[in-house]
């Protein structure tokens, strides 16, 4: 019995991960969107608890922002726990957010 649950336990997580190498649209959601991912936890973190003057200090240094609409983007990885790397079309640089801001084709 124990074997069954954490095989179904491990499945429903893969089911929540994204395909990496995906091409996705960002959507209209508000959303952050951060330069790492150790800025995006400490941005749900900050949402998490009201935190508007810490979050807003990560805005004001560039290190995150909310996440613009409709821009083609490529998926580069993604976390069991919803969160995702993300490329824009044309760019070398990668952003994180949360698997919710996408859409993948």
């Amino acid at each position: 019995m124990k074997s069954k649950l954490s095989l179904s336990v491990i499945f429903i997580l893969f089911l929540n991960v994204v395909d990496v190498n995906a091409q996705c649209v960002t959507k209209d959601v508000n959303m952050p969107v951060c330069i790492s991912e150790a800025y995006l936890d400490k941005a749900i973190s900050y949402i998490s608890v009201s935190d508007m003057d810490a979050l807003s200090t990560l805005f004001d240094y560039g290190y995150c922002t909310f996440i613009a609409p409709n821009i083609d983007v490529y998926l580069e990885s993604s976390t069991w726990t919803g969160k995702v790397e993300i490329r824009a079309k044309g760019s070398t640089s990668t952003n994180w957010t949360v698997s919710e801001a996408i859409k993948c084709k």
